[in-house]
């Protein structure tokens, strides 16, 4: 939009005359560009083991409106893209197309992810004026095998790329899978966020199911376009009037071809899905049905099955919105200090002005005037006049002038930005860049490069003399390049071994700013050097780690089952016996203590069985009691192999007991090599006391893949390493 806006200013403005504001397309007249980048890595195999990126992916393309452009690259180490370039989403041929190249993706290979996003960047024509944007689709797992050059040179690439895309007002959003996504301190979250990649933190999401996906994308939708997502409430949509396209999301926990999807339109008629107005797209947990030119009226969703669905509705609308400053019935060109105008909104469809919102609910106008020389800002509310929201507004000194006019409903917003002078052109961004600024630096201090003043004030013009000064500047990593404003220009400082990007903002005497970015390298021929010899240096260290993971791997086999969870509390008794076995990693995790399993094994009662002693049990398990720290203290060691089964090992100072109820504060070991069932005994200070009857087997049964499926939640309780240590 900033780049959007400059250029509406440099055709408004002629020198010393104020222009009116301009008209200002919204919604489906803003064309849509987007490449979706997708992760093709082998580590997705576990990170996405359901596929659901793929899902996901298809149905973005089946969300987008029909006059929207994409394409779509998948990567590991490598690139291959659908299309060579932009496509438009105007037949089902064309979905067709691009949904069948997603489902053949296969996973394998290693992680490029920065070259992969710089080619997304690269796509884009920068002259179009259209809104572009790029969905980053990975598990943040960037991996170049021991090829540090190559994974610094797409960095580096990366680095570039993300200065001009935001040059070119290019939005990235990023999808992360896999559960190293859940902490934002690991690397793989971190490739991906807003330090990184993503433009902000609220652009980067790791609810990846098909309910919670549908829910960003319809975010990611509303927030390029300015459309309103409306719920769905009893599966009945109502669609207004001048509506040109309406996109009905839906997703469902079972499989959607399965419970056969059905549209009635107002009148109860089943609309058909084969014509050239209505058409429905389904996938595994989601499905989207489009309708174009559709008829105004109450629409119902139905299926064949009792089964739960989520809908919502985002109606896409051809409007646009005129704004002109009037005097009485004439329209100004100029804004004098002290004067009255009248801000005029039209809002129009395909040249034809609508004046009746009656089928609309809660429609709002209203317009927000600020003064760029002091930021003071005014807000009047617009009212409905003879088809035109109206509103007076007094310029009570000469500046510039920033003019935001909003008008929304329900089902719609609508939005118009401009900026009128009553003196002369704000600044603005050229033709001239800045070129890569490269810092060889030594292998063990900083260097230092300024970057002069003439250089910086080569991308800007101030054609009128509106007089200028940069307003800041910012490093997108200050750890690898610092930069600071100094008398002669930039100072930037090559602190480490990398590439970030440098914002200027430029800042006029009007109020009016504007930011520009460029690339900074920090090259160290020295530690070139020291990288080339680490292939070998990591050889030799992955053969000591071998050796010494054969000669200490000590591992516990088998599973624990569950028996039976006694609570006495004050006179209160409390039996759980549901029982339930768990694979011993399953069950132990990294801890490997007994609080651990029994937080698991409470989490899924209470996904299984809501009642209050199972509520009462589940808060018990997971938050700071003394029975769960008393459990803690309940530590399981593996054997060489897991050979001799595992060791149970109490510590002193406790309150626990094993085997009964008279050995609480002693430290004891137990050795369960064989099938063993055996109960642990725990108290508080506060008088209550909890048993726990469980059994381990060192070599569980073996089961089918489905019925172990169906007996854990993997995607709940699992993480990557969880199952090295268990054979199906």
């Amino acid at each position: 939009m900033k780049k959007i806006s400059i250029v509406c200013i440099c055709l408004m403005m002629m020198a010393l005359i104020m222009l009116p504001l301009q008209q200002v397309n919204a919604l489906t007249n803003k064309e849509l560009d987007v490449v979706l980048v997708l992760d093709q890595s082998g580590s997705m195999k576990t990170n996405d083991e359901n596929n659901l990126m793929k899902e996901a992916a298809k149905t973005f393309v089946t969300m987008m409106p029909s006059n929207s452009r994409i394409n779509v690259i998948s990567f590991n180490l490598s690139r291959s893209t659908w299309q060579d370039y932009l496509t438009t989403l105007d037949s089902d041929t064309t979905i067709a197309s691009a949904t069948s190249w997603i489902d053949a993706i296969e996973y394998t290979g290693d992680t490029d992810v920065g070259n992969a996003v710089a080619d997304a960047i690269d796509m884009f024509d920068d002259s179009d004026d259209t809104v572009k944007a790029i969905l980053v689709f990975s598990d943040g797992r960037n991996d170049f095998g021991y090829d540090r050059n190559a994974e610094v040179e797409s960095d580096e690439r990366l680095d570039d790329a993300l200065s001009e895309a935001k040059n070119n007002d290019i939005q990235i959003y990023c999808i992360g899978y896999g559960e190293e996504m859940a902490n934002t301190s690991d690397t793989p979250y971190q490739k991906l966020d807003s330090i990184a990649i993503a433009d902000s933190d609220n652009r980067i999401t790791t609810k990846t199911d098909a309910s919670s996906i549908s829910e960003y994308f319809n975010t990611v939708i509303a927030e390029l376009l300015g459309s309103n997502v409306v719920d769905v409430v009893n599966n009945q949509i109502e669609i207004a009037d001048n509506v040109k396209e309406a996109n009905i999301n839906i997703t469902c926990d079972e499989d959607i071809s399965t419970i056969g999807l059905e549209l009635l339109d107002d009148e109860g008629n089943t609309v058909t899905f084969d014509g050239s107005n209505a058409k429905l797209f389904t996938y595994t947990y989601s499905a989207v049905i489009k309708l174009y030119d559709p008829t105004p009226g109450i629409y119902t969703i139905q299926t064949n099955k009792d089964v739960e669905i989520s809908a919502t509705y985002i109606p896409y609308y051809d409007f646009t919105l005129d704004v002109s400053l009037l005097n009485g019935s004439s329209e100004v060109t100029s804004v004098n200090s002290g004067e009255t105008v009248t801000i005029n909104v039209k809002v129009k469809q395909e040249d034809t002005t609508i004046t009746d919102f009656s089928s609309y609910n809660d429609v709002k106008a209203y317009a927000l005037i600020t003064a760029l020389d002091n930021d003071d800002s005014s807000t009047i509310d617009l009212s409905l006049s003879n088809g035109s929201f109206t509103g007076n507004y007094t310029f009570d000194h000469e500046a510039t002038y920033q003019i935001d006019v909003y008008v929304s409903s329900d089902s719609f917003d609508l939005s118009s930005s401009s900026t009128i002078q009553a003196n002369a052109k704000a600044i603005y961004i050229n033709d001239n860049i800045i070129e890569k600024q490269v810092l060889d630096k030594t292998f063990k201090s900083s260097v230092t490069k300024t970057v002069d003043t003439t250089t910086l004030n080569s991308v800007i013009s101030d054609e009128d003399n509106v007089g200028y000064k940069i307003d800041n500047v910012e490093s997108s990593d200050s750890d690898k390049v610092e930069v600071k404003l100094v008398d002669d220009g930039l100072e930037l400082t090559g602190k480490s071994w990398g590439s970030a990007h440098v914002t200027v903002t430029y800042k006029d005497n009007h109020g009016n700013s504007v930011d520009y970015t460029f690339s900074v390298k920090v090259s160290d021929k020295a530690l070139v050097a020291l990288f080339a010899a680490i292939p070998i240096l990591i050889g030799l260290i992955i053969v000591l780690i071998v050796l010494f993971i054969m000669s200490k791997s000590k591992i516990i086999k088998g599973s624990f089952t569950v028996n039976e969870i006694q609570i006495e509390d004050h006179g209160h008794t409390t039996i759980i016996a549901t029982e339930k076995t768990y694979p011993s990693n399953v069950f132990l995790r990294r801890k490997k203590t007994l609080g651990t399993g029994l937080s698991q094994y409470a989490r899924d009662l209470y996904n299984m069985t809501f009642d209050e002693d199972t509520q009462n049990f589940y808060e018990l398990m997971n938050e700071d009691s003394m029975i769960k720290e008393a459990l803690d203290m309940v530590k399981f060691k593996g054997t060489y192999l897991g050979l001799k089964g595992c060791q149970l090992v109490i510590k002193k100072n406790n309150h626990v007991s094993y085997g009964n109820q008279y050995s609480f504060n002693k430290s004891s070991k137990h050795n369960l090599s064989s099938y063993s069932q055996f109960t642990i005994y725990v108290q508080d200070d506060q008088g209550m006391h909890m048993s726990v009857t469980l059994t381990y087997a060192p070599k569980p049964r073996r089961k089918k893949q489905d019925d172990f499926n169906e007996e854990f939640d993997f995607e709940q309780t699992t993480s990557n390493d969880d199952f090295d240590d268990f054979t199906f």
